[in-house]
Protein backbone atom coordinates (compact mmCIF):
# COMPACT_ATOMS: atom_id res chain seq x y z
CA UNK A 1 0.00 0.00 0.00
CA UNK A 2 1.25 3.42 -0.85
CA UNK A 3 0.64 5.54 2.19
CA UNK A 4 1.57 8.91 0.54
CA UNK A 5 -0.84 8.06 -2.64
CA UNK A 6 -3.39 7.50 -0.07
CA UNK A 7 -2.73 10.38 1.96
CA UNK A 8 -2.35 13.21 -0.58
CA UNK A 9 -5.50 11.66 -2.35
CA UNK A 10 -7.94 11.94 1.57
CA UNK A 11 -6.19 15.91 1.68
CA UNK A 12 -7.13 16.51 -1.54
CA UNK A 13 -10.63 15.02 -1.37
CA UNK A 14 -11.04 16.68 1.61
CA UNK A 15 -10.16 20.32 0.05
CA UNK A 16 -12.76 19.99 -2.54
CA UNK A 17 -15.20 18.91 -0.38
CA UNK A 18 -14.73 22.09 2.08
CA UNK A 19 -14.75 24.19 -1.46
CA UNK A 20 -17.93 22.66 -2.36
CA UNK A 21 -19.85 22.75 0.78
CA UNK A 22 -18.45 26.44 0.75
CA UNK A 23 -20.55 27.32 -2.20
CA UNK A 24 -17.81 28.12 -4.80
CA UNK A 25 -17.70 25.44 -7.08
CA UNK A 26 -21.39 23.37 -8.26
CA UNK A 27 -21.80 19.77 -7.51
CA UNK A 28 -20.98 18.63 -11.35
CA UNK A 29 -17.18 20.55 -10.76
CA UNK A 30 -16.91 18.77 -7.47
CA UNK A 31 -17.40 15.58 -9.21
CA UNK A 32 -15.53 16.30 -11.79
CA UNK A 33 -12.36 17.10 -9.74
CA UNK A 34 -13.30 14.03 -7.51
CA UNK A 35 -12.85 11.94 -10.84
CA UNK A 36 -9.67 13.59 -11.89
CA UNK A 37 -8.11 13.18 -8.80
CA UNK A 38 -9.22 9.64 -8.84
CA UNK A 39 -7.82 9.13 -11.81
CA UNK A 40 -4.38 10.33 -10.93
CA UNK A 41 -3.67 9.77 -7.44
CA UNK A 42 -5.28 5.35 -7.53
CA UNK A 43 -6.02 5.63 -3.75
CA UNK A 44 -5.10 1.96 -2.55
CA UNK A 45 -8.95 1.91 -1.02
CA UNK A 46 -9.81 2.65 -5.30
CA UNK A 47 -12.49 -0.34 -5.43
CA UNK A 48 -14.61 0.95 -2.39
CA UNK A 49 -14.73 5.02 -3.86
CA UNK A 50 -17.50 5.82 -5.16
CA UNK A 51 -17.16 7.55 -8.81
CA UNK A 52 -19.98 10.21 -10.64
CA UNK A 53 -21.04 9.24 -14.03
CA UNK A 54 -20.67 12.48 -16.14
CA UNK A 55 -23.01 10.82 -18.50
CA UNK A 56 -25.95 11.09 -15.98
CA UNK A 57 -25.17 14.54 -15.06
CA UNK A 58 -25.43 15.82 -18.89
CA UNK A 59 -29.27 14.05 -19.09
CA UNK A 60 -29.78 16.54 -15.66
CA UNK A 61 -28.88 19.91 -17.83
Amino acid sequence: MDLENEVEYRLARWVFANIYHEGKIDERTYHRLLNRLFDECRPPTESIEERFDEDEENQED
